[in-house]
């Protein structure tokens, strides 16, 4: 199951955009990244899980795109290795724990880095696919 680091999400409005088509732009981005990708359609949403292995640590990113081709919604859900930055104490560092600190923020950075990038490419993406829907 995935841990949820941080739930963004944006709406677009008005849009006209084809949903499966912005799927496969989605699962595009992450292979053009090398990660593995499934996607899976629910009922009235799209979901899209990719992985890749980054220094032997697993790294676990979930899209969710639902709505109407006027108005929807991308959620982007990251894995969550973060958690230990807000929890940990000078203790751990003292007895050694820092190497626990600093993969949380080398995990914090990539995923922070990986959601700029997304959303940018999504803007992109969703403006040449304006008025592709049905």
């Amino acid at each position: 199951m995935l841990e949820k680091c941080f739930l963004m999400k944006y709406q677009w409005v008005n849009k006209n955009v084809d949903l499966s088509s912005l799927r496969k732009g989605i699962e595009r981005y992450f292979k053009a990244r090398k990660f593995r990708v499934r996607s899976s359609q629910l009922e009235g949403a799209f979901e899209v899980f990719a992985l890749k292995r980054v220094n032997h640590i697993i790294r676990k990113v979930k899209v969710r795109l639902y709505g109407t081709p006027n108005n929807f919604t991308i959620e982007f859900l990251a894995g969550k290795q973060i958690n230990s930055i807000q929890k940990a104490n000078m203790s751990l560092e003292l007895f050694g724990g820092g190497i626990f600190i600093l993969k949380a923020y080398e995990a914090l950075e990539f995923y922070q880095k990986l959601e700029r990038d997304f959303w940018k490419y999504m803007e992109i993406l969703v403006a040449e696919l304006v008025n592709s829907g049905a």
